[in-house]
């Protein structure tokens, strides 16, 4: 068994809000846009592979 604890209640996009709170000023950080993930076939002579973007806004 490995010990663990959770830092913060985090949620499932669009499943309600969250809100950290901090008792210091923080700095603007990329707000996520979507997440979006396709299967990439496999051209001759390379590897098939699967990817997914996390496409951000003010990075």
């Amino acid at each position: 068994m490995i010990p663990s604890r959770v830092a913060y209640q985090w949620n499932w996009l669009n499943s309600g809000s969250g809100s950290v709170q901090h008792t210091y000023p923080v700095p603007p950080v990329p707000a996520l846009v979507r997440i979006a993930a396709g299967d990439h076939p496999r051209d001759a002579g390379e590897r098939a592979f699967n990817r997914i973007r996390t496409p951000s806004r003010g990075s």
